[in-house]
């Protein structure tokens, strides 16, 4: 169940220094194609705000459990222990009361398939010994680094299936499938404007009014 039937359903991956099998290791990646997404990245969040789409929270429903505090969150870490996950509370984290469009209609989980393997926009495989070299972060489904951010948008205003390094991406024809708060797994077209995504995407309302 956490491997998307359109993807490679077992993914290998040799690594070392030599160019022999002797001088290789194969590592099998217990991958997952489904995370959370964490929030849209800065360099996004400018480009939609030029664009008109402004937000005062861009964060989605599921954020990891990190230390910090309100004042200066922490929203992703690579070596979390009990403190964090107890300091979860410090992060205003996302309670269903402050899911002001409601859960059926809040994105919650989301594609990132085929890694470690790269893919293009396209679905096009992805040269894997230029920056990032695969194997890709955060395949393997217990992954501290499991979970994504929205880092780029591509072909003007397309804000998924760019990339599968950290970003919304999926193997089927024209678009991807997000799993809803309310359970609901919804199919949506690459051409899903930036503003109608956005709204579907955060955690908070649309309407400026109903921001913490």
């Amino acid at each position: 169940m956490l491997i998307c039937p359109d993807s490679e359903p077992v993914r290998f991956y040799r690594y070392g220094s030599g160019t022999s099998n002797s001088d290789q290791k194969i590592v099998e990646y217990f991958c997952s194609d489904y995370t959370s997404c964490d929030t849209i990245a800065p360099a996004v969040q400018t480009r939609l705000k030029n664009s008109g789409i402004t937000r005062k929270n861009w964060r989605s429903i599921l954020v990891p459990a990190v230390l910090g505090t309100t004042n200066s969150p922490v929203f992703r870490s690579t070596d979390p222990t009990r403190s964090d996950i107890l300091s979860a509370l410090d992060v205003a984290p996302v309670s269903p009361h402050t899911i002001k469009d409601g859960l059926s209609h809040t994105m919650m989980l989301f594609e990132c398939v085929g890694r470690p393997k790269k893919y293009d926009a396209g679905k096009v495989p992805g040269n894997p010994d230029i920056t990032p070299k695969e194997p890709l972060l955060g395949a393997r489904w217990a992954d501290d680094e499991s979970q994504i951010w929205l880092h780029t948008i591509c072909n003007g205003m397309q804000m998924f299936n760019c990339s599968n390094h950290q970003e919304i991406f999926s193997l089927h024809p024209g678009g991807s499938n997000f799993l809803y708060g309310g359970g609901a797994v919804r199919f949506h077209g690459e051409s899903m404007s930036p503003n109608a995504f956005v709204s579907c995407f955060t955690a908070y309302g649309k309407d400026a009014a109903d921001l913490p």
